[in-house]
């Protein structure tokens, strides 16, 4: 029914709302080239990394939509993407000789 862009999202803890991009399929019943873009804001069911499913919270189309009459019963968004956050750690006052394992035990 609509195809939606790929979206992914950095690892952060949340469930927040974001907005999603798509377009409702040619097989939806759309004529000749006509083209209605979907926005919706998604809310993710697992702040976990990894693939997520989306729900609904509140969806837009935007085109000739005023040619058409909608009646949609979605409450799934897309699949999400949450990728690991990449951390930085600097260690400070803290040597150890060239090769050395020395490292390992602290």
């Amino acid at each position: 029914m609509i195809e939606w862009k790929s979206v992914t999202k950095v690892y952060d803890g949340k469930k927040i709302l974001f907005e999603a991009e798509g377009e409702l399929k040619s097989d939806t019943g759309l004529v000749g080239t006509d083209k209605i873009t979907v926005k919706a804001n998604l809310q993710l069911e697992s702040a976990n990394v990894g693939s997520q499913r989306t729900t609904i919270q509140e969806i837009s189309y935007t085109g000739p939509t005023d040619y058409y009459q909608y009646s949609s019963e979605l409450q799934t968004g897309p699949n999400i993407d949450v990728t690991p956050k990449d951390i930085h750690v600097s260690l400070k006052g803290f040597s150890v000789a060239y090769a050395s394992e020395d490292w390992k035990k602290t």
